[in-house]
């Protein structure tokens, strides 16, 4: 069963591709809902996110000026999603502790908040997986950082590191992958 923000994803994507209007019967099929719901969500569409939803007889379709800025707000991921992206940054965490920490709080306290919006409440499951490190070098996150961003902006980097088996210091400049 779906969502009712997943549901409406799926009505805007059906609303912003058809060429022309979308029957309620239509709309009910596509989207495995009753009518009722369908036209609470067309009204929410409405009144609640300002959708260039028109209609006519044939049915319901967004005015094609208008329709090519608008889009939904917010991050549109499913339940399953945010809860992967939990485990995700879970096991990261347990990896190497502290690795993008600062950066990552707002968005897990935004995913956590957004599914116990919705009934869903990650709890205490996320804690019961663990990876053991076997073997590890820590890393200092402000380099990590560096790194990432030097990727990103496809830019060289000079890096110098000490080896492990001699502990012989040497420095190297790589550059990101095309």
């Amino acid at each position: 069963m779906d969502t009712k923000r997943h549901r409406q994803y799926r009505l805007h994507r059906l609303l912003k591709t058809r060429r022309y209007p979308i029957s309620i019967a239509e709309l009910c099929s596509e989207l495995e809902a009753s009518d009722k719901t369908i036209y609470r969500d067309i009204r929410e569409f409405r009144d609640l996110y300002q959708a260039p939803l028109e209609s006519n007889a044939q049915g319901y379709y967004y005015n094609q000026t208008s329709a090519e800025s608008f889009e939904l707000p917010g991050i549109w991921f499913s339940d399953g999603e945010l809860q992967a992206l939990l485990a995700a940054q879970q096991l990261l965490s347990q990896i190497q502790p502290g690795v993008l920490g600062e950066q990552i709080t707002p968005l897990k306290q935004f995913i956590i908040n957004t599914l116990s919006r919705h009934g869903h409440t990650p709890g205490n499951a996320l804690e019961r997986i663990r990876i053991l490190g076997m073997g590890q070098r820590t890393t200092n996150q402000q380099y990590f950082i560096k790194a990432a961003q030097a990727v990103l902006e496809r830019k060289r980097l000079t890096i110098t590191y000490k080896s492990r088996t001699d502990q012989q210091q040497s420095q190297r400049t790589v550059s990101p992958s095309a």
